[in-house]
């Protein structure tokens, strides 16, 4: 298995995340297709959970991401 370099996660301010990754390293670490994993993640951007920049998400409101995956 090979291991993926990921950038700390950068709280801004309350609730709000910054996650520096690329699609790929994503899909490698939850073992899913990379199309797959831009579908979910252009889901929760349309579901306005999150918002995707190159490389980057943001998640604007950490606590409503939380309360989808039902943590």
């Amino acid at each position: 298995m090979k291991e993926h370099k990921i950038k700390p996660v950068a709280t801004i301010k309350n609730g709000y995340k910054e996650i520096v990754i690329k699609l790929q390293t994503l899909a490698d670490i939850l073992n899913i297709s990379r199309l797959n994993t831009s579908k979910m993640l252009h889901q929760l951007e349309k579901e306005q959970i999150l918002e995707l920049k190159r490389g980057k998400i943001i998640i604007p409101q950490f606590e409503k991401l939380t309360s989808k995956a039902h943590f």
